[in-house]
């Protein structure tokens, strides 16, 4: 795969044993360089791709690991990459090949711990998507790569400027758009959900805007059963697509009978 040269202005230092592996593995951007640690155990593994990818190997101490990745949970290895590569919506809808596919849609999510985990659990899960938006949200950011532990290396993740008409062109293409809201009082377990099922989740602490709960097909909330209230989002999302999953494999193992 050949890539365009960019300014080291419009790189990003990516961190973490698992995203730098990941996006070795997936191919889809561009390491210019790796820094890794002093007599790091990972050195031998991550010091071979000086050959077969023709990116620099450095050799630096621990302070300016955390220098260049500006977090102290670097794990002995920093890499100089390319932007995240956005996936285009257009792409993404265009990918449905058969029924049993879903995506996750986020509401201004702005907690990079959250993104992560979404995209890590969507990934795990066989999402084919998240879609998240421009403005007041957390894009995939090296902190959001962390978390995802290298999810996002194969995860289509698209960035649209309007989350609503987003909404719109994901059901033209044939999707059920479920909305979660903890106060809603339909729950998940209670209805059959379609075979291409999105989901969308709100920010944290406002939820969905009022113009993106309108345009859902179905609101739908997880049941509580302890005392605490309600569910972190990024929870919320595991929950939802691992009931899809259960349901959809149920259907596939009833219909081989």
């Amino acid at each position: 795969m050949r890539y365009r040269k960019l300014p080291r202005s419009n790189q990003v230092f990516l961190y973490g044993v698992h995203p730098i592996r990941e996006t070795l593995k997936s191919g889809r951007r561009r390491i210019h360089e790796i820094f890794l640690a002093r007599n790091a155990g990972i050195y031998a593994e991550f010091n071979d791709f000086q050959t077969l990818l023709g990116c620099r190997v450095k050799s630096v101490g621990p302070a300016e690991l955390v220098r260049l990745s500006g977090s102290p949970n670097h794990q002995g290895i920093v890499a100089c990459v390319d932007p995240y590569p956005y996936t285009d919506l257009t792409e993404i809808l265009e990918s449905i090949s058969r029924p049993g596919e879903c995506l996750i849609m986020l509401d201004q999510i702005q907690d990079p711990f959250n993104v992560g985990s979404i995209i890590r659990t969507a990934e795990c899960l066989g999402a084919m998507g998240v879609v998240i938006t421009k403005n007041n949200t957390c894009g995939v950011t090296p902190a959001v790569e962390k978390t995802s532990a290298g999810a996002s290396a194969h995860l289509s993740v698209a960035r649209v400027v309007n989350l609503t008409n987003a909404i719109k062109r994901a059901k033209n293409a044939g999707f059920w758009v479920y909305g979660m809201d903890a106060n809603a009082t339909t729950d998940l377990y209670s209805i059959d959900l379609a075979p291409l099922s999105a989901f969308v989740l709100g920010g944290e602490g406002s939820g969905m805007r009022r113009l993106v709960r309108e345009h859902c097909d179905e609101i739908l909330s997880v049941p509580i059963y302890g005392k605490v209230a309600s569910l972190n989002v990024s929870h919320t999302s595991a929950i939802a697509l691992s009931e899809y999953r259960r349901r959809n494999h149920q259907k596939k193992s009833m219909d081989g009978r």
